[in-house]
């Protein structure tokens, strides 16, 4: 199943996942888009060459806190809305899942990186 949504997002945002950054840029987009967005439950980190992925936690207290992962050489505005996505789905939803509500908010994330020229 998530084979099949990876595909068609690459589909649906061919230019978003196409243009690779650099680190620098990817920081400064990553930290305006996690401000913009309260995502402030939310810590980050570049990992190396391994994929990007979120992992959220959700505490006791029905609070949720989480680490968003992106890899240093595979970084693109297609692949920090995808992870930025599942932190908004899951702090509002408590749920995330790779399905017609993820593409909702991961649609939304790109035409707002678009408006603000983050590329």
């Amino acid at each position: 199943m998530a084979l099949l949504y990876y595909k068609k997002e690459r589909e649906i945002f061919q230019e978003e996942f196409k243009n690779n950054m650099d680190t620098k840029k990817a920081c400064s987009i990553i930290n305006k888009l996690m401000r913009h967005y309260k995502l402030n439950n939310y810590t980050w980190k570049f990992v190396g060459t391994s994929s990007s992925r979120c992992c959220s936690i959700k505490r006791p207290n029905k609070s949720i806190t989480g680490i968003l992962k992106f890899s240093r050489t595979h970084i693109s505005i297609g692949v920090i809305c995808h992870e930025l996505a599942h932190a908004i789905e899951m702090t509002k939803y408590s749920r995330s899942a790779h399905a017609g509500r993820h593409m909702r908010i991961m649609t939304r994330l790109i035409k707002y990186c678009n408006k603000k020229g983050y590329k």
